[in-house]
């Protein structure tokens, strides 16, 4: 959703989701993930700018760059089946497509 929210031409600048809005929206995901604590702001901080920085861009988005359903039944149905894929998929310059 921050990728959308950061990149997506149709959201305004002053409505476009802030780092306190994302830390807000994901320091504790409760005791399962979590273990009941917020997650550390430099962490967060991070994954907010490498997004910012750096849009999640799929080789089978479409035109407009957007990802599409299909191509993203396909990423959740590798996720599953190979756990390093599942973990967290890197992004950033020399790595456009994924892996």
């Amino acid at each position: 959703m921050l990728n959308t929210d950061l990149h997506n031409r149709n959201i305004r600048a002053e409505k476009r989701m802030s780092l306190s809005d994302f830390y807000r929206n994901n320091k504790n995901y409760g005791k399962d993930i979590s273990k009941g604590k917020d997650l550390p702001l430099d962490f967060l901080e991070t994954i907010y700018r490498s997004i910012r920085e750096h849009p999640i861009l799929s080789f089978d988005a479409s035109p407009e760059g957007e990802m599409t359903a299909d191509r993203w039944r396909a990423l959740l149905k590798e996720a599953d089946e190979d756990e390093d894929y599942a973990l967290m998929v890197l992004h950033g310059p020399g790595r456009e497509g994924g892996r």
